[in-house]
């Protein structure tokens, strides 16, 4: 049974065959949005702001709701992916976002037409600005600066998700992109791994100190 990562992996393929992402694309795997308490499971900055939700078959769609209303307000194409036998259980309120099923093979198929690009104006980004972003909003406007939320909030994203989205591209260079690739994309492993060093470095340290 396919879970949420080959699904990943599916829609990535497809919007990269249908060039609607591609190698200048900054991709952030599993994107906090603001302090909502939602994860976008992908977010991809290029042309627009592209937030993805995958469902798989063992997800519930109890939240689904009031996912999609946060992804509305903060992406300018909200693309949904479920697996196919969610269909039929869909809120009939879902409005303004792109569907796409997979079957039991991974096979991607969209749902209806796709609703128009609506580029997320400022007062909407800004409010999944951190508070350094917001800082510098603030001071910029007090300045009388151009400075504002939808471009500090793109220089923000692409300064996390940047250095892991080139290595990413670069090992997915002239093939498809793979599961293991996703790892690429994930800050949390590089957090993950530099704790684990620190940790080791403190073990190390202490069966030293110990041994003397």
């Amino acid at each position: 049974m396919l879970d949420e990562h080959d699904l990943k992996v599916r829609m990535l393929n497809r919007l990269r065959r249908d060039n609607r992402i591609s190698g200048k694309s900054v991709i952030a795997n599993e994107f906090r949005i603001g302090e909502t308490g939602v994860r976008a499971d992908l977010a991809v900055l290029g042309r627009h702001f592209l937030g993805i939700e995958v469902k798989s078959p063992k997800d519930s769609l109890r939240r689904l709701a009031s996912q999609t209303q946060t992804y509305l307000r903060t992406f300018d194409i909200t693309i949904l992916l479920i697996a196919e036998r969610h269909l039929s259980s869909l809120p009939q309120t879902l409005k303004d976002v792109e569907i796409w099923t997979a079957d039991k093979s991974g096979f991607l198929t969209k749902v209806g037409q796709a609703p128009r690009t609506v580029t997320r104006k400022n007062a909407e980004l800004r409010t999944i600005l951190n508070t350094r972003q917001l800082r510098i909003l603030e001071r910029a406007e007090a300045a009388s600066s151009e400075a504002s939320a939808r471009r500090i909030f793109e220089e923000g994203f692409r300064r996390s998700y940047q250095k892991n989205s080139d290595r990413f591209w670069a090992d997915v260079a002239g093939r498809r992109i793979e599961r293991a690739d996703l790892l690429t994309l994930s800050n949390y492993r590089e957090l993950r791994s530099h704790a684990k060093k620190k940790l080791e470095a403190r073990m190390s340290a202490f069966r030293s100190w110990g041994s003397d």
